[in-house]
Formats: structure tokens, sequence, C-alpha cells
């Protein structure tokens, strides 16, 4: 029912093939950006794509070229999770050339630091505000439209459609799709789109590649689910609590049964066990002293809250968080960005992602789909990640019945194991970060070897 669903896609988009070019869609060359001191050393694109009809929808992109040859370099398309996390996190905390350093003042600019790690030394990066409603994307009539997955696939589409006809000098390079975290339940849902509409002449030919994802929602259920084995694994509950978990709950800790009185106790000595483990990345300190709110919501008062001036500790990962807020709500900074005025409010790295409709029970199917057709994949986790464990993840890979044609093993940088590897008759690739959490931004530099090495060809 899903696939079938989902393929009126391709029809829809053909659909609006022949009103491609009737929208105003607007695109502007980034010379600078507050923050940073000179031009920028690497060539920056923002714009907008409007989608939907009529366009009612507009899309906001950042688009940064590759540093080596942009007429022949790969080109990714980078869908952020969440749902509803801002592109910015993929350019700031993740695959993207610049991070933030400084103190989050009122009124203040937060410094842009470069990053020496970033993906684009070898690949040109389309990074899209989706769903609507999501970083600087926004609905023209409307500020309360509820998104959701077949709403986000289906304006991933429409967006590339329309990308491609204001930049038809890259319809020739290597294609790949490629997302983190909740982005695990889209993008190989529009990477079947894209094929189907390679095999329909529906678009332009498109040169897909393959697809990348890192620590990827995949079936929701089943990665809750794995939190209490990795727990385990991880020693942060011992083999006396786990074997009682196994035997009163039977495997099943999302849905437990309200009547199962013994399974309800034990899991909640293992939420205390982990409450205050930081879920991402249990290395790193857990910081309960920000909680980052959706400002267009109001709160019980009736008036909006702020980040401003909240104190954070440097050593939190939300202390980033805080800087990108600060930079991406400053007037010089959207000017420079080139952002419609007055079609948001307050920028917010992730908006609440109850107000977004999910739709996808499980993508499994389109593995299983994409599989067969033998294209390029790579899928690697960071290996202290308790939200999306590499245990759920290499559980379904597993059960996608591949034989291995390079087994278990370590794989380096300077001659230090920064994870290990595994690679199926598949095509696909499976590697872990160790030391690494939920996203890139836990461990830039192995993710960016990691990339490089991949999307070359090399072996890792």
């Amino acid at each position: 029912m899903i696939l079938l669903r989902l393929s009126v896609f391709a029809v829809v988009l053909f659909q609006i093939s022949s009103a491609v070019g009737a929208g105003t869609r607007s695109y502007w060359t980034v010379k600078s950006l507050p923050g940073l001191s000179g031009p920028l050393p690497f060539e920056l694109e923002t714009g907008y794509v409007g989608v939907g009809n009529p366009e009612e929808f507009q899309l906001f992109y950042y688009f940064i070229k590759s540093y080596g040859n942009p007429k022949t370099d790969p080109l990714i398309l980078w869908l952020t999770g969440g749902p509803r996390c801002s592109t910015l996190s993929g350019i700031a905390f993740e695959s993207g050339p610049i991070n933030f350093e400084g103190e989050p003042k009122n009124g203040s600019i937060p410094q842009i630091i470069l990053n020496p790690y970033s993906w684009t030394k070898k690949s040109s990066i389309i990074y899209i505000d989706l769903p609507v409603g999501t970083g600087f994307s926004y609905a023209k009539t409307s500020k309360d439209h509820k998104s959701g997955d077949y709403e986000q696939v289906y304006h991933s589409l429409q967006f590339l459609r329309k990308w491609w006809v204001d930049h038809p000098e890259f319809i020739s390079n290597p294609f790949y799709v490629a997302g983190d975290s909740y982005a695990g339940m889209i993008v190989p849902v529009v990477v079947k789109e894209i094929l189907e509409g390679n095999y329909k002449h529906i678009f332009p030919f498109i040169n897909f590649q393959g697809y990348i994802l890192g620590n990827p929602i995949t079936t929701p259920r089943s990665n809750k689910n794995f939190e209490i084995p990795f727990a385990h694994n991880m020693a942060l509950i011992s083999d006396e609590l786990f074997e009682s978990l196994k035997t009163s709950c039977q495997g099943e800790y999302v849905n437990i049964d309200p009547n199962n009185v013994e399974c309800l106790r034990y899991h909640d000595m293992f939420k205390k066990c982990t409450s205050t483990v930081l879920d991402a990345c249990i290395l790193w300190p857990k910081c309960s002293s920000l909680k980052e709110p959706d400002v267009s919501e109001p709160n019980m008062s009736g008036t909006h809250r702020s980040l401003y001036n909240v104190p954070v500790d440097r050593r939190c990962r939300v202390y980033d968080y805080l800087l990108a807020y600060y930079w991406a709500n400053n007037d010089q900074v959207r000017k420079a960005l080139h952002i419609h005025e007055g079609s948001i409010g307050e920028w917010i790295r992730c908006r609440d992602r109850h107000h977004y409709n999910v739709e996808l029970d499980s993508v499994f199917p389109y593995h299983v789909n994409l599989s067969s057709k033998g294209y390029r994949s790579l899928v690697y986790s960071g290996d202290h990640d308790m939200i999306v464990s590499h245990m759920d993840t290499q559980a379904w890979i597993k059960s996608l019945n591949y034989s291995i044609v390079d087994d278990w093993r370590p794989w380096y940088i300077e001659d230090e194991v920064a994870g290990y590897t595994r690679s199926f008759a598949n095509k696909m690739t499976f590697a872990t970060i160790k030391g690494g959490g939920h996203t890139a931004e836990y461990k830039r530099k192995e993710c960016s070897i990691l990339f490089n090495r991949w999307i070359v060809g090399e072996s890792l």
C-alpha cells in the first residue's frame, strides 16, 4: 500500500513538469558571511524553490560546491533528520564546512570557524530545509501547515526537478542522496522514486549512483526495542536486570502490556539507570539545563519563549546549538543568506516533531528493493548511540540476507582503529565510528575520512 501510494509521485511530477519554468525561483551567490572575516573560502549559493500548487511552499536551500572539480565531482542531496531539524545542523555540525564559537550574548554574532573535515572537499552538496516549516522554509499562506513523510518525499522530488532546471550543468554528475537519523525514513523512498522517474523517463536522466545513511531510523519501533540490549552491551545495566527484562517483557520494551507489572517494574529500573545518560552519545555529558523550545508555540502564559540569555555549559552539545540559534536569528546573517523578510519568526534548529505526520511504519522494504538493483550504499553508525544503535542497524542489514564479501574488520586512521566495517554482495558497506554518537557531529573527522574513502571507491 505504501509503495503504491508513493509511486503516484512520479506521475504527479510528470504532470507538473511542463509548468516547471513557470514559477519564480530565486538564488544568490553568497560571497561572505557575518562572523567570518574576509571572503568565504568556498562557493556558497542560497535560494528558494517553490513546490506545491501553486508554489505555496518555499523550500530554502544552501548549495556548496566541491572544493575539487564541481563539474565532475559527485553531487549530494543532504536531508537532515528530526524530523523538522534545520539543515544548518548538517552544514555546521556534521558534513559541512563551518562551525561556530564564541559567547552567546544578545545582539552578538558568533564567530564562524572552518571545518577542515568538510565532505565538500570531494563533493558538492545541496542542503535543503525539509519538511515545510523547518529552518527557513515556509508556507506562503499558512503558518500552521502540518507536513508528513509522504509530503516530504514529494517535495524532495519536486525540489530536485526544479533545481536541475536552473542548474543543468550538474545533471550528469554522479548523484547521491544522504541523510541521518529520521532521514533514514525518507532517503530510501526518495531514491526509489528517482529510479522510477529514470525508468519511466519522467525526469531528465539522473546519474544516480547510491545513497548514504548515518545512524538511520529504519523501523521506529525496532530502534526503541534495541535500547535495552545496547544498554546491557555497554554495561549501563547489570546482567541480572537484562535477564529479568528479557524474561518478563519477552523482547517487547515499547508497547508494554499495562497488566505486565513485572515487566513495568524492571523497565522502570532500566530508566533509572540510564536517565542521566545522554542517549545520543553515552560518552558525552547530559545537560538538562536547556530544553530547546519550539518558539512558534506559545507557552502556558500565552507568550512566546526564547533561547536568548539561556546559560549553557560549554561542555554540552547544546552549547553549539545555542550559538547557531544566535547566528541564524541575526538580521545581518539573514540579509547575507537572502532570507525572505517576514517569512518566518525565530529560527529554531529543531521544531516540535509532534507537528508532523509520521506515516511510514518501516522503510526496510525499500532497502530490499534497492538492494536488488545493485546501487552503492554506505551505512555508518556511531557505536555509542543509544537512540538508533548499531545493533538495530546491523539487524536489518543482516535481514537483507546478502553474502559478505569483506568480513568484519577494523578500519584505520593513521594506524589507529577508527571503527569496524563489513561489506556485502549488494554493494552495501556498513561501518562503525568508534566513540561516535547519533550523528556525524560527534566525530566529524572520522566520518569525513570514511566518506572521502568510500565516495571515490577506496577500501576503508
